[in-house]
């Protein structure tokens, strides 16, 4: 520390009383704070307030050097954005990264004192410093709320002869601090505009004088009425200028009275007498109230001053007069004991005499144990207290103190408490009066005022948050309230739009109409809806949906009324499409031959085209709902009716088959569907049908099966003869020829079960191989009986001339399985197994447990057997692959080939 001060240093010294320079200095940067403070929450602009920062930053430090940098995130840099002493240039333009001295301040959210650069490893110099000689520098993180840092703050010297000290730190961090709340209240600003603007109009019309204060009790706000009482200049009385307004004989008790709400939070109650501009003093009741945030702390001061002269006069006139009259009191001894009370006291709070007196005041009058919020003990015992100590009275704020009643539970009350010391000729304190003055009624009535204004806010809040044109009007139309979506939809001003302001963006043709819905409504004391056209600020109209609710009085008068208007633009729109679609669609309908129908999502059938009517002769009375089965054929309407009533249930696609009475009275053939009409979200909201006449193609088709099954017949039959005749011819033969004749009837029969089982296909074009290959396993198995065969596949579709060769190559595995598998005359299991195995292929393996394959086995050569050329053969028909493995034990040969042909 150096004892001389110039440009970069202050005043300091050794440990000790501090010097009167030194004292000059501190005492200094205090009113700098204080200057800064008060300019910051003047300033209107961001740069205004950070030139004010930095000048007075400079000023507080004696620093030749001052900046104020902005964290730019999409840089990840600083920017100087305000400073004292830089060269030109500099401001506005210069970056300084995170690893500079001010970064380092801004990444730890701590203060930096640094006076060697030298030996610094936690960042280095910057340009800007460099450039400028700087030696040392203080620089403190600029914070915001909930953890954010705004920037940094920093005082740099070109001296190295001085120090900063923690106390020259604490003012920068104080610096920052307000610089920080000073940024957040511009930020916030924008948006409490409107809402301050609105709050100021209604506290300037408030009969009432209303101030505010800062949580420090700088006055910073009067409304109209104060400046109109005082006759003083708006703004001359911020700060404690106020007080000059004050009685001097009142001024010393009421900073007092000011000076301990500041202190301990509580609010004030206070009458004192206040210049009128008249140049004469008037009493008026003074009230203050603190405003907290959720933590509990105070963030504001919101007071009132209450003209009450003429209570005064009518009070000094009839003194004399009040003393006459009882009051509601008690009188206590010093140590709170009750020594008298008067019948109105007795009366106010339900008790007798003789139950009070000789009782200590907080035995007699306990806080209600209900009540864990309860401080009416609390709160009147440091009244008392206070009346002690001070040796004055002591006027309570109004306070909740609950009473018991006779029966032991307790009520509700609000007192207004007085607390009057008496005091003897030795002038001690010897009794304390107690009056009250029960203002439960007027508490109850401030409380639903409140409430009611607490509702109202909560309201307007809602409404600029619902995303509709939110309004209130009057019995006459008139618009008394808009909400912000209803200002930005027709881009016009609030004042624009009330009154009947809001009829300009009424579309002229819609006006009648809004205007007799209106009239009904406020006859009728009912609700209200019509469809109307409103222009937005682009000029284009739009449909909404306008409703309205009466709000009726207690004598069940409308008054007025909440409204809102839902843009039904893009719906109506659709509406209207939608029945020139309907139409449209209606007339095509009746154009088509088939016949055509309608039903609800519950299968309710409400619409039938032209053609309907004149196959079955019937109307729409007759038809309608469930009328339809009045034309079905007695032995098939069961059965039309139990399935169509499942795709009803299930939303699923409806097809079936059946005749129809025609308007001659003959069935014809129908092929009849119905798809489910679904909404965006999926639900089904109608069903369309159609039953087109299959009669010549039923009569084709029945034709062409009883055809089919007679060539299938002769065919399966003709097949069997060849083999019978095979076998036959094999019993005259022996050795191979004889083996040979019998294997080729096998196999001969074996074609015929294929045939058979392809023909009893529903669709002979394709054949599901699941019951396929069951079916024909089931029918090999049955010419070896002594053998287990078990048969697992699952379902794939495959086409006919595909399934053929598959059922050939399964009869030989089978029967080979069968032959060679198990010793002769000894049984086993056989297992066949299908499935599908990705890529559209199937895999389809038979296996036994019997002795296996030799071991020098290889399917691609053994080609001697005809069953082995004859599987190898359909193997490659199918464009398939065979393997063959030893299962241990037994033996297992599989077969994957592609459900379609490339």
């Amino acid at each position: 520390m150096h004892g001389t001060t110039n440009a970069g240093q202050r005043p300091g010294g050794v440990a000790g009383p501090p010097r009167p320079e030194e004292l000059a200095y501190r005492l200094h940067q205090q009113s700098v704070l204080a200057e800064f403070g008060r300019q910051a929450l003047e300033a209107s602009t961001l740069d205004e307030l950070l030139n004010a920062a930095v000048r007075w930053c400079a000023e507080g430090m004696h620093a030749r050097f001052c900046k104020a940098l902005e964290f730019l995130p999409a840089r990840n840099n600083l920017l100087l954005r305000a400073g004292v002493g830089w060269r030109p240039g500099f401001v506005g333009h210069e970056l300084l990264g995170l690893d500079t001295p001010a970064g380092f301040a801004f990444r730890t959210g701590g203060p930096i004192v640094s006076e060697q650069f030298a030996d610094e490893e936690r960042f280095r110099p910057s340009r800007l410093m460099v450039e400028h000689g700087v030696k040392r520098v203080v620089i403190v993180p600029v914070p915001l709320g909930a953890g954010r840092r705004w920037g940094a703050l920093g005082a740099d010297s070109a001296d190295d002869s001085g120090r900063w000290d923690e106390a020259d730190v604490e003012f920068m961090i104080g610096m920052a601090q307000l610089l920080g709340v000073a940024i957040e209240r511009l930020e916030a600003k924008r948006e409490v505009e409107g809402g301050r603007a609105l709050l100021t109009t209604i506290v300037d019309t408030v009969d009432q004088i209303i101030w505010a204060a800062r949580p420090d009790g700088y006055h910073d706000f009067f409304n109209q009425r104060w400046y109109e009482f005082t006759g003083a200049e708006p703004g001359s009385t911020q700060g404690d200028t106020w007080a000059q307004m004050f009685h001097p004989d009142d001024r010393a008790r009421t900073f007092e009275r000011w000076r301990h709400s500041l202190e301990t939070g509580e609010p004030y109650e206070i009458e004192y007498r206040l210049r009128h501009r008249s140049g004469a003093y008037r009493w008026v009741l003074g009230r203050a109230h603190p405003v907290r945030n959720e933590a509990g702390e105070i963030v504001r001061w919101f007071g009132t001053c209450t003209d009450i002269q003429t209570q005064k006069e009518y009070g000094e006139r009839f003194r004399l007069l009040y003393q006459a009259q009882r009051t509601a009191h008690l009188v206590l001894a010093p140590d709170f004991t009750i020594e008298e009370a008067s019948p109105s006291y007795l009366e106010a709070t339900m008790t007798r005499r003789e139950d009070l007196v000789g009782r200590p005041l907080f035995e007699a009058f306990p806080d209600n144990p209900d009540d864990p919020e309860a401080t009416g003990v609390r709160n009147l015992r440091a009244s008392l207290e206070r009346v002690l100590a001070r040796r004055a009275a002591d006027r309570m704020p109004v306070q909740k103190y609950d009473i018991r009643r006779p029966n032991g539970e307790f009520e509700v009350r609000w007192w207004a408490p007085l607390n009057t010391p008496v005091f003897g000729p030795d002038g001690e304190v010897r009794h304390i009066i107690h009056q009250v003055e029960d203002v439960t009624g007027e508490m109850l009535e401030r409380q639903r005022a409140a409430e009611a204004v607490a509702g109202e806010t909560r309201l307007r809040l809602l409404a600029d948050a619902i995303p509709g044109l939110v309004f209130e009007f009057d019995t006459e139309g008139r618009n008394t309230y808009v909400n912000r979506q209803y200002r930005d939809y027709t881009g016009l001003p609030p004042e624009s739009l009330l009154g009947d302001g809001w009829r300009q963006v009424l579309h002229p043709e819609d006006s009648e109409a809004v205007g007799k819905a209106w009239s009904e409504a406020v006859h009728a004391a009912r609700p209200m809806q019509v469809e109307c056209r409103i222009r937005g600020a682009d000029g284009a109209w739009r449909w909404f949906m306008l409703r309205a609710a009466p709000l009726q009085d207690r004598e069940g008068r409308v008054h007025r009324a909440i409204g809102v208007c839902t843009d039904i633009d893009a719906a109506r729109r659709a509406r209207d499409a939608l029945a020139e679609s309907e139409e449209q669609f209606r007339s095509m309908a009746d154009s088509l031959p088939q016949l055509a129908w309608m039903a609800d999502a519950k299968g309710w059938i409400y619409w039938y085209n032209r053609r309907w009517y004149e196959y079955t002769g019937a109307t729409l009375e007759e038809m309608q709902g469930w009328g339809w089965t009045k034309v079905h054929h007695p032995e098939h309407v069961d059965r039309v009716v139990e399935r169509i009533q499942q795709a009803w249930d299930t939303g699923e696609p409806w097809e079936d088959v059946f005749p129809l009475r025609g308007a001659d009275g003959r069935y014809r053939w129908f092929l009849s569907r119905a798809e489910p009409l679904r909404d965006a979200e999926g639900r089904v909201i109608r069903w369309f049908g159609t039953n087109t006449d299959i009669t010549e193609k039923q009569r084709l088709e029945d034709l062409q099966t009883t055809l089919i099954q007679e060539i299938s017949h002769r065919v399966k039959n003709s097949l069997a003869l060849v083999s019978s005749l095979l076998a036959l011819q094999a019993r005259t033969l022996e050795g191979a020829p004889r083996k040979a004749l019998e294997e080729a009837a096998t196999r001969v029969h074996a074609i015929a079960g294929v045939h058979d089982q392809l023909w009893r296909q529903a669709d002979a074009r394709e054949v599901d191989l699941g019951p396929f290959i069951e079916n024909l396993a089931a029918a090999v198995a049955a010419t070896s009986p002594q053998h287990r065969t078990s048969v697992d596949a699952e379902p794939a579709a495959i086409s006919a001339d595909l399934a053929a060769p598959v059922g050939l190559l399964l009869n030989e595995l089978l029967t080979n399985a069968y032959k060679y598998a198990y010793p002769e005359g000894a049984a086993g299991e056989v297992r066949v197994r299908g499935a599908l195995a990705g890529d559209g292929r199937y895999r389809l393996e038979v296996a036994d447990f019997g002795r296996g394959l030799p071991p020098d086995f290889d399917i691609a050569s053994a080609s001697r057997s005809l069953g082995m050329r004859v599987i190898t053969s359909m193997a490659a028909q199918l464009d398939g692959r065979i393997e063959a493995a030893s299962a241990s034990p037994g033996a297992r040969f599989t077969l994957t080939f592609p459900l379609k042909r490339a």
